[in-house]
């Protein structure tokens, strides 16, 4: 078995724990340098705590999971968090690089298609991202006396939504020129 630290951080998150071929099959605890744990803190920090495997297939360590493999202990790390003036904003750069390209896409496809069946929350989320849909700030009363107002809102509602399908269609903007 390769015991190179290099190799197991080429899958992701260092483990700190190296498996030996010795008779009783035990494991010898392994402490990364401090620069390097440090590090790997902050992937750990990025990714919120998830270690992917594979598109789709991940799994959530805990802090105290993450702080044994590493050979740390969980304390030293939250005192590195405080300690390190740019720590936050390393994390947030490793976010940026964890997650922009084909991961950010599969996420907004999906919000696409949970909209396009009709979740308004996602549809809300997609369209304030990726057109100039703001929501309203405020509550809007709609004043109804009858059951005619009724009627005629909803018709209102309807040409509004029909008006915008039409401009939508003549500006060619289709879905799969939206991802």
């Amino acid at each position: 078995m390769e015991n190179s630290a290099q190799s197991a951080q080429n899958q992701g998150i260092i483990t700190g724990v190296i498996d030996t071929e010795s008779a009783d099959s035990t494991k010898v605890p392994y402490r990364l340098p401090k620069e390097e744990a440090l590090e790997q803190y902050k992937l750990y920090c990025a990714s919120g705590g998830l270690e992917f495997y594979e598109p789709g297939s991940f799994k959530k360590i805990t802090v105290d999971e993450f702080a044994n493999r590493i050979g740390w202990a969980r304390r030293t790390l939250y005192d590195w968090q405080k300690a390190t003036t740019d720590f936050w904003i390393d994390v947030n750069k490793k976010r940026h690089e964890l997650y922009s390209g084909a991961q950010t896409q599969i996420v907004w496809r999906g919000v696409f298609l949970r909209a396009a069946k009709g979740d308004a929350k996602q549809a809300e989320m997609f369209l304030s991202h990726y057109s100039d849909y703001v929501p309203p700030t405020q509550k809007q009363d709609v004043k109804i006396t009858g059951f005619a107002d009724l009627i005629n809102l909803s018709r209102k509602r309807k040409a509004e939504l029909e008006r915008r399908q039409k401009e939508t269609i003549e500006n060619n903007i289709l879905p799969e020129n939206i991802l």
